[in-house]
């Protein structure tokens, strides 16, 4: 996956996020529901570690902790971008008030310019229900010019339905710039500068 993502980066010259099975390097028997974000020179950025584990996950992953959970990363001429998979943007912090989620008080601190979550939603549910659910997971960051980018897994697995409800929006307004539903397409969104500042 590193190779792939490694010249996919180079030949392109950008970053490239995308989500893996990760073997730990102290013991090769423990597994992580991971991301990894390669820069233009093709070189590794970081890797983050899925910490809100479905049962599914938790059939083969360990959860992460500390430095490889929810990364923020600095990019040259877009921002600050903070770096979620799926389920952690569901987690509610201890003693928390309605609404408040830890990943999204954890980016606003951080002061990202970008949320990039690499998700499988697994719902039958209508696009427009799912992005009103991601965006009440981010609430925090909404009327601020901040990017959220969600790659949603498409179609189905032994039985299980996949949302497919990728999306970039501005979540400044909350503006949805662009979106897919149910099809395994590359998506291409040109994000304004106010979105960016």
């Amino acid at each position: 996956t590193f190779r792939w993502a490694s010249a996919a980066a180079k030949a392109r010259g950008a970053h490239v996020l995308v989500g893996f099975a990760e073997r730990d390097a102290a013991d090769d028997k423990r597994l992580h529901n991971a991301a990894m974000v390669v820069g233009p020179d093709g070189a590794l950025v970081t890797v983050e570690r899925k910490t809100a584990l479905t049962d599914t996950d938790a059939l083969w992953a360990e959860r992460g902790s500390g430095a490889n959970s929810m990364p923020v990363v600095d990019v040259p001429g877009v921002g600050r971008i903070g770096v979620g998979i799926c389920k952690d943007m569901s987690v509610v912090p201890v003693g928390a008030v309605a609404g408040e989620h830890h990943m999204d008080n954890s980016f606003r601190a951080a002061e990202v310019d970008v949320i990039a979550v690499l998700a499988a939603w697994d719902s039958s549910d209508a696009r427009e229900v799912i992005h009103e659910k991601w965006k009440a997971r981010v609430s925090r960051h909404l009327g601020t010019p901040t990017v959220l980018v969600v790659a949603d897994q498409t179609g189905a697995e032994l039985g299980v339905p996949y949302a497919g409800a990728s999306t970039v929006m501005d979540l400044a307004g909350p503006t949805t710039l662009g979106q897919l539903d149910h099809e395994e397409q590359l998506l291409v969104v040109k994000v304004p500068p106010a979105a960016r500042a």
